[in-house]
Order: C-alpha cells, then sequence, then structure tokens
C-alpha cells in the first residue's frame, strides 16, 4: 500500500500477543493503523492471534462509524472562521412513580356488615404508559392480606386495584402476585398536569370475619410495587 512503517513488530512478539489485552496499533503505525490492521490480519496463522486481531479490528471499525455519526464531535479547521461540530446524547431510563396515596381508615365496626374503604385518587405515572402492581405485607396468610392486632390476632381482608381514578370497584390483588397489562395516562409525574388521579385501592373485610376477630385495634402496611412495562 505504499506505508513503511516507523517501527516494526518482530516475529518472537507477534508470537506472545495472544497474551496481551491490548494491540496498540498507533505505536506501530500512527498515519493508518487501519491499514497495518488489515495487512496483519491477511497474513496470521495464529487462531488465538487472529482472534485477538479480529476483535480490535471490530473496536476500530466501530471507532470510525461513530466517528462519521451525529453524535460525535468533528473538530473546526483552523482559518478565518472554524466550525465544529459535537454531538449531545440523552438516555431516559423506563421510570415510575406513585403518589397522592391515603391511609384507608375503617372506623369502628357496628357489629353487622361488611367494612370497605378506599384510596381512589391515586396518581401512577410512568414513562412507558404501562406498567404491573404488586401488593405487599407482611401479614400474608394464604391468599389472604391480614390486619393483625397487638396481640397477635388476624383479620384477613380483600384488595382491588382500578386503573383509573374515583372508582368505586376494581379488579382483584392477589398478595406479591403481580396485576399487570395497567395502563396510565397520566401527563405529569405527579398528576399536575391532565387526568389529576389514575388508579385506585380498595378493601373489604367481610362481615363473617369481623364477627370472628377479638376485640382490638387491628392494622396493616400495605406495599404497592409499580413496575413499569
Amino acid at each position: 500500500m505504499g506505508l513503511k512503517p516507523r517501527h516494526f513488530l518482530p516475529t518472537p512478539e507477534i508470537g506472545r500477543l495472544d497474551n496481551m489485552q491490548s494491540l496498540h496499533l498507533d505505536r506501530f503505525y500512527p498515519d493508518n493503523g487501519q491499514i497495518l490492521l488489515s495487512s496483519l490480519l491477511f497474513r496470521l496463522r495464529s487462531t488465538s492471534l487472529r482472534g485477538l486481531l479480529t476483535g480490535v479490528a471490530a473496536t476500530v471499525v466501530i471507532g470510525c462509524l461513530t466517528a462519521g455519526s451525529a453524535s460525535a464531535a468533528t473538530q473546526g479547521q483552523r482559518g478565518a472562521t472554524s466550525t465544529g461540530s459535537l454531538g449531545v446524547s440523552l438516555t431516559v431510563p423506563t421510570l415510575a412513580r406513585v403518589s397522592k396515596l391515603e391511609d384507608i381508615q375503617l372506623g369502628s365496626w357496628t357489629g353487622a356488615g361488611d367494612l370497605t374503604g378506599s384510596s381512589n385518587a391515586i396518581c401512577v405515572w410512568t414513562n412507558s404508559g404501562v406498567y404491573s402492581i404488586t401488593a405487599q405485607s407482611q401479614n400474608v396468610q394464604g391468599n389472604d392480606f391480614n390486619l393483625r392486632s397487638n396481640s397477635g390476632k388476624l383479620v384477613p381482608y380483600k384488595v382491588q386495584w382500578a386503573q383509573s381514578g374515583n372508582q368505586t370497584s376494581g379488579q382483584a390483588l392477589n398478595p406479591n402476585s403481580p396485576l399487570t397489562g395497567q395502563n396510565t395516562n397520566a401527563q405529569s409525574i405527579d398528576c399536575s398536569q391532565g387526568p389529576n388521579a389514575t388508579a385506585g385501592l380498595f378493601v373489604n373485610i367481610a362481615e363473617n370475619a369481623l364477627s370472628a376477630a377479638g376485640e382490638g385495634a387491628y392494622s396493616d402496611t400495605l406495599t404497592l410495587v409499580i413496575t413499569p412495562l
């Protein structure tokens, strides 16, 4: 190709290249490392050395392609004016946020009927628009969430989830089991723009569970995990 090396790589050194971490082409052919690489690849006989140089070739080619793309900087030349360019890039990961949760106070049971409560103006935002929700509690037994008294007595309750705000019921949530395919049309991370509520949560304690419960104050902490899809 008409290029003469400023330095050359002796044969014994080539034999040891398969133990090296990298090959610095500019050390041997500073003017055109890629041409040197092509020449070396043509002459290779050692399989391990061929693998090493092939990896370097991939890096060199990718570097050349990147340098010519819009995302890489180009340097200006000396002159009356000089023009250069640079790329500006950003990565936005998949994100989610749940907010506007309110504690559910069920009050005192009167001795008849179920007890129900809700937090039905929840804000769920994701930049994917689709998510799953998983409800968790430390007082789970089987398929039931439970309220626990100070003495350790349990009262089971059921949970439902609605994928829009200001509803009166939703789909059943089972403990530690994701409810997938939920959608949100939240326009901002805190629902300050667009709909002010995009989800709701509902709890129900059946009358027979309440009648079987002993006297006392019961409570539970329900943890909601929103996973964007």
